[in-house]
């Protein structure tokens, strides 16, 4: 199996619930997608919150082939769109730098509408050739960016009214509806990406079971592959509800691209991976299982920032409970395998504690060496205590690694507590 998906960019998945009482940040997009042309056109209306005191200045970033027609805002003084400079943020290289000065400064919590239309053409791009206008295949997300995106903005709601040639279907990241003439794609609970994909001939596979949905969406998968891996995501689902809490009435969806280059991608609760043959689907159904049950375990691992080293409260967390779903699935020995492989990557590795999110060695140490020391915690307190201490983490919405050792200490002691502190410094 090509698993040519860079794990860094698993480091910007997760996102939280929050309602719109609290700022949450909202874009009301009209796109049109002319796929002859290659051609975009998008009217975006972004009610954005300030989440620092006194903001007067605002960066998003855009692709940088589309050009601004209009962009309008209160206390608006000038905008500037950059396309010649690299882009700073290094999951959109794409990208043109938008800075909007604002006359007077933003407070924390504060609204602004912004309206900003803008037109261009989007072929295939980015080195892992992701996002794409083609007759055969449309794929948009953050990493093209379609949309103005901003980082800072954690957690977003939207509604896109997509108008395209009605020999295509739209499938999207949230709720998807045909509608007169257009498709809506929207989402409702907050999220940090807006994916919108299409092609003339999608298949959808829909199931449900102890509340929980699922669906699955491709072009070219035999429909008994596409069912399998189906009952693969709800059986993990239904697990982790039992492990860690339940998530009755929660959808969750899959999405295999046509496309063979580019590898896979996660959002919460939304997976995609690129092409594959049946073949290799069951040859390798524990790599597909494994990747599945580690980016829906991000369904109630997400709380943690993701941009420094208390990551591993997500990512080691995700990874080690697609293990124990592995474990629970494929048996005891498959688990000790992978745990051996992952003693091994461990191996001279930083520590945990204060790496540097963007090192070379971030994902092994997250992935892999974080994964070793909860399997030694399980060992050291029990499996059943282990479960009571990941679901009071969850029931806590445990956000840094002093509130880790908090509830460690308060389950299982001082002396235990402080053995794991050491072993995340070394």
């Amino acid at each position: 199996m090509r698993w040519t998906f860079c794990l860094l960019l698993l480091i910007i998945l997760t996102s939280c619930f929050v309602t719109e009482k609290t700022g949450t940040s909202f874009y009301k997009i009209d796109l049109k997608l002319d796929v002859n042309r290659q051609l975009l056109n998008a009217n975006v209306d972004l009610t954005y919150y300030a989440k620092k005191e006194r903001v007067d200045i605002l960066t998003f970033y855009l692709h940088r082939n589309l050009s601004i027609e209009t962009l309008t805002c209160k206390n608006l003084v000038e905008y500037t769109f950059n396309t010649e400079d690299p882009c700073a943020f290094p999951f959109t290289p794409e990208a043109g730098t938008l800075t909007i000065h604002l006359s007077k400064p933003l407070q924390k919590g504060e609204a602004l509408q912004i309206n900003l239309q803008y037109v261009g053409k989007i072929g295939v791009v980015t080195q892992w050739e992701i996002n794409r206008i083609t007759k055969e295949w449309i794929e948009l997300g953050m990493y093209t960016p379609w949309f103005p995106y901003q980082p800072a903005i954690e957690n977003f709601t939207y509604i896109v009214d997509v108008k395209i040639d009605p020999e295509y279907q739209i499938i999207g990241m949230g709720k998807t509806k045909k509608l007169d003439d257009y498709w809506q794609v929207s989402q409702e609970n907050p999220t940090n990406d807006i994916i919108i994909m299409a092609a003339k001939e999608i298949h959808t596979k829909k199931n449900q079971r102890n509340g929980l949905s699922m669906d699955i969406s491709y072009t070219a998968t035999s429909d008994s592959t596409a069912v399998d891996m189906m009952e693969q995501g709800l059986w993990i689902l239904d697990n982790y509800g039992e492990w860690f809490s339940d998530i009755k009435a929660y959808k969750a969806s899959i999405v295999i691209a046509p496309r063979n280059i580019g590898g896979g991608y996660a959002r919460r609760g939304f997976v995609v991976f690129n092409h594959f043959e049946d073949e290799d689907y069951y040859q390798n159904k524990i790599g597909y299982f494994r990747y599945i049950a580690h980016e829906f375990a991000h369904i109630w691992w997400l709380n943690a920032p993701t941009n420094t080293w208390e990551d591993w409260l997500n990512e080691s967390f995700a990874e080690y409970s697609a293990l124990m779903a592995v474990r629970e699935k494929f048996g005891n020995e498959t688990f000790k395998d992978l745990i051996q492989a992952k003693r091994q990557k461990s191996k001279n590795m930083p520590a945990i504690k204060g790496i540097d999110r963007m090192d070379e060695n971030a994902s092994t140490v997250l992935y892999d060496k974080g994964c070793i020391l909860l399997h030694e915690l399980e060992a050291e307190i029990g499996n059943d205590n282990f479960l009571q201490l990941l679901k009071r983490l969850i029931i806590n919405k445990v956000k840094s690694t002093e509130q880790f050792l908090k509830v460690l200490t308060d389950l299982s002691g001082i002396e235990v507590s402080n053995k794991f502190e050491k072993k995340l410094s070394r």
